[in-house]
Parts: C-alpha cells; sequence; structure tokens
C-alpha cells in the first residue's frame, strides 16, 4: 500500500514537471515577442557608432589643456548572453568627465543580425549605456560574419570601419584589423595614406583596432596577417599609441617610440594568465605634457534578465521568424501535451484519494 501511493506522488510529480516545463516554452515565446516588438527596432542614439555626424561633434568642443577618453574591449558577457560585467563599468564611466568613449570590438557573442539587434536594444534602452559623450565602435573578429553579418552590415548600422579625426591637437585612427577571413591590406593603405597626409600635424598619434600585432609570448591571441608590416608602419611614423582588444584581459609593451596597450577586460570570459587577468576599462587623460593611463577596475557580475533578453531577440526571435510554420505545429503539439499533463495529474490525484479512502 505505501510502495502504491509513493509510487502515486512520483508520477504526479513527473507529471507536474513535465506540464510547467511544456508550460514555460509557451511562456517564453511570448515573452520574445513582447521583448522583439517593444525593443528589438530601437534606433540607437545619435552619439554611438562611426558616423562622419558624430565625429563632427567632437569639432564644436571648445579648446581645452587637457581632456580624457575611455577604452574598452571584449565587452560581450562573461556566460552566453549578458552584459552584466560591462553594465558596472559603463555604470562607472558615465560619471566620469570624458570626451568620448571607443570600443575596441567583440561587442556581441557572434555576427548575426539577432546579437547586434540586443546590443543596439541594450544601448537605446539601458540608461547605464546612454553615455553624454560619443561613443566610437571599432570592428571586432566576433561582430561580423562574412555571410550573415559582414562587413557591409556592420557600416550600414554603425558607420566606417576605417576612419579617423582630429581632436585637441591629436590624430586618432581607428582601423578593420581582423583575423582571417577578413583581409586588411585595405586598412593598411588607409593607415598609411593617413599618417602620410596628418602625422606632422599633430602633436600625437593614437590607432585604434581590433586584433593586436605580435608582442609577447605571455598574451595568447591569434595574430592578424601582415602583424609585422603594421608594427612597421607604425615604428616609421612613430605612432605614440597603438591600442587594441581581441585579448581578454590588459597588456602593455613599449617599443622603440610606441607604447602599445590590450584591454579586453571588458565583459567577457577572462584568459589564463601566469600574471592574472581582471575586468576594467581604460581612461586616458592628455595633458599639454603627458599622456597618463588609469585603470578602472570592476568586479564580473551577470544579469539573469539580460541574459534572457539576449537568448529571446538573438536566438529564439530570429528562429520563430525563420521557421514559423514549424513553429506553429510545433507549439500545437505543445498545447496539446499540457493539456494531457493537466488531465493525468488530476487523474492520478483522484487515483491517490480514492486508495486513501
Amino acid at each position: 500500500m505505501k510502495l502504491d501511493k509513493s509510487l502515486g506522488k512520483i508520477q504526479i510529480l513527473f507529471w507536474t514537471l513535465l506540464f510547467i516545463f511544456l508550460l514555460s516554452i509557451i511562456v517564453f515565446e511570448i515573452y520574445t515577442l513582447v521583448i522583439f516588438y517593444k525593443e528589438g527596432n530601437l534606433a540607437i542614439p545619435d552619439n554611438f557608432g562611426n558616423f562622419k555626424h558624430i565625429r563632427e561633434k567632437l569639432i564644436t568642443d571648445k579648446k581645452r589643456k587637457e581632456f580624457s577618453f575611455a577604452v574598452i574591449g571584449d565587452t560581450r558577457g562573461y556566460g552566453a548572453w549578458g552584459f552584466g560585467s560591462f553594465e558596472k563599468i559603463a555604470a562607472k564611466l558615465k560619471k566620469e568627465d570624458l570626451s568620448f568613449m571607443i570600443m575596441l570590438g567583440d561587442c556581441v557573442r557572434r555576427g548575426r543580425p539577432g546579437y547586434h539587434r540586443y546590443l543596439r536594444a541594450e544601448i537605446a534602452d539601458d540608461q547605464e549605456f546612454r553615455m553624454p559623450f560619443p561613443i566610437f565602435y571599432v570592428v571586432g573578429n566576433h561582430d561580423v560574419d562574412p555571410k550573415q553579418f559582414p562587413i557591409s552590415e556592420f557600416e550600414k548600422f554603425y558607420g566606417p570601419t576605417n576612419f579617423y579625426f582630429n581632436y585637441q591637437g591629436n590624430l586618432f585612427i581607428f582601423l578593420r584589423v581582423l583575423i582571417d577571413p577578413f583581409p586588411t591590406d585595405e586598412s593598411i593603405k588607409f593607415l598609411e595614406s593617413i599618417l602620410e597626409k596628418e602625422k606632422d600635424k599633430h602633436k600625437r598619434t593614437f590607432v585604434f583596432m581590433h586584433t593586436p600585432v605580435s608582442l609577447s609570448k605571455y598574451h595568447k591571441t591569434k595574430l592578424v596577417k601582415n602583424s609585422q608590416k603594421l608594427k612597421n608602419i607604425f615604428e616609421k611614423y612613430k605612432v605614440d599609441y597603438v591600442i587594441t582588444g581581441d585579448y581578454h584581459g590588459y597588456f602593455r609593451q613599449e617599443h622603440n617610440d610606441t607604447k602599445y596597450i590590450i584591454t579586453g577586460g571588458g565583459g567577457s570570459e577572462l584568459e589564463d594568465s601566469r600574471f592574472g587577468q581582471f575586468y576594467h576599462a581604460i581612461i586616458m587623460t592628455i595633458k599639454p605634457n603627458s599622456v597618463s593611463e588609469d585603470i578602472l577596475f570592476a568586479d564580473r557580475d551577470e544579469d539573469f534578465i539580460d541574459s534572457l533578453e539576449c537568448l529571446a531577440l538573438a536566438e529564439v526571435y530570429p528562429w520563430l521568424k525563420a521557421y514559423w510554420v514549424l513553429a506553429i505545429v510545433f507549439n500545437l503539439v505543445v498545447i496539446l501535451l499540457c493539456f494531457l499533463a493537466i488531465k493525468k495529474i488530476l487523474y492520478l490525484i483522484n487515483k491517490n484519494i480514492l486508495k486513501e479512502k
């Protein structure tokens, strides 16, 4: 009798859990549609991206004795989805007196439209990311895909991937420098042409790109083709700073007249390193006779709600849209199974009540 009673409870528990699981599928699909229609088509702020009108905003700034800008790399979340650590850093950066901010690429986990839809929704809707200064976006290898989100699509949403501007007597150059299958020849030609034309007109030169050149055995990252050629150009024109991401941590090295900084601790899972790594952004302050580098530290964090939103916008909605017929059939089957599960639960409950009597 006791055995039958225990088996009955186990069966009720099984069918109840199955019902909850099936119901959660329907609920999450409804949540996905709500999130998409609420946030999926939000326009990003007009101070985010590399477009000419954003760069021109800096020209109107009054002349300053000193100014600061922030650099952060590889902001995609630690886990599969969200931006928890990046949100913490962004909240701190928002309070700083900055002229502009630079994101060094790999801001999404995969180069697909859905992931960029989530990124744009976060930038547009989350107060932590609503910065009072321009934000420039260097393209990273995870931000693009030759078929699903090519360079042309990235530039459509965020502006050119090779560009430059002058600010307060300093030259800032941004390059599309990625590993295969993306070539670097066009970016190298652009770099040389700008340096040849502009270098002597400015006190300092800063170059920003995603993938580092070869520097040290202590940082593990796939190196870009023409790495040595790029280094030769930096040394020939005496570029002051080359700042990159891709390596999920921090690294700094001076070689001849050029300072190389790698900052990729914006949110992605940190690299294993004998020296240890940390989540951070860098604030660089430019004075008439000096440049200082301050590291803004942050703890690892993941936001569960952000993770759900990313899953909904980046994976679930694209699947529902692409396979809508299959989705309808699947949901009908799930609904049918829900009714069957309820019927089974009620039957087992009544059966157990009768046995107890």
